[in-house]
């Protein structure tokens, strides 16, 4: 069986990439890393899987194993689309937000308020990139909140963030908060708590998308197209194979 497609995640601990077949996907296919994978490890394995079409999702965060990718295909010479979630410019309220250019700058915003802090943060590792914010902060996430121990009696209320808006409202009502911390992920649960933010008149930081990764890795000139929803990379997809010689 050809594996004629990878995509390539930060997402947990260890980073892994995994193999997707035209079996289908599945756990059993990873590939699994201990840190970001070196160009060269992403060749070689393209190589010896017969891989000829990369699709990165990454989250818009995960600069390290992007740049890597997007290397090892400029290497390999292998077609390379970026496919992201939809940023979170349209959802009600955002106007509003104060938008910073790094975690740090957020957790700066976060030392000086006095009120609760709510990190609502998707990858969850992200929330790492924060720091101390001098304990009276904490994460929430809808696949998350029941199973974390070290989390508030408020933010682990059985199964609230699983209704959606409604959960969300819930979860920062009960806690009192008055800060929300997020990221540009695109994540539904964390789409929530930013419309449950504006509903409840909660201030919202939110931090920046970077810039795609450039640099020495790169050939000059070289980019990614780039596409927020599955149909576009599947036309992406059919337009590759359309334009590619028939394999021998």
């Amino acid at each position: 069986m050809v594996t004629d497609l990878v995509m390539a995640f930060e997402h947990g601990d260890p980073d892994y990439v995994r193999l997707v077949t035209e079996d289908g996907p599945g756990r059993g296919d990873a590939i699994v890393y201990e840190g970001h994978p070196e160009p060269a490890a992403l060749v070689t394995m393209f190589r010896s899987h017969a891989v000829d079409v990369v699709i990165n999702a990454a989250d818009p965060y995960a600069e390290g194993v992007s740049s890597a990718v997007a290397a090892a295909c400029d290497v390999a010479g292998l077609p390379l689309l970026r496919a992201v979630p939809p940023p979170f410019e349209g959802v009600a309220g955002a106007q509003r937000w104060r938008w910073v250019a790094s975690f740090d700058a957020a957790g700066r915003e976060a030392s000086r308020h006095s009120g609760d802090v709510m990190i609502a943060l998707e990858p969850l590792r992200l929330s790492e990139r924060l720091g101390d914010l001098g304990g009276r902060s904490v994460l929430s996430h809808r696949r998350r909140t029941s199973m974390d121990p070290d989390l508030p009696g408020w933010v682990r209320e059985p199964d609230a963030t699983r209704y959606g808006l409604r959960g969300a409202i819930s979860v920062l009502g009960a806690g009192n908060v008055r800060l929300l911390i997020a990221a540009d992920s695109g994540d539904a649960g964390v789409r929530n708590f930013l419309e449950a933010a504006d509903h409840l008149g909660v201030e919202v930081v939110m931090v920046r998308r970077p810039e795609p990764a450039s640099g020495p890795q790169r050939r000059a000139g070289s980019s990614e197209p780039v596409v927020t929803d599955a149909l576009s990379a599947l036309a992406w997809l059919s337009d590759v194979r359309r334009h590619s010689a028939p394999r021998t």
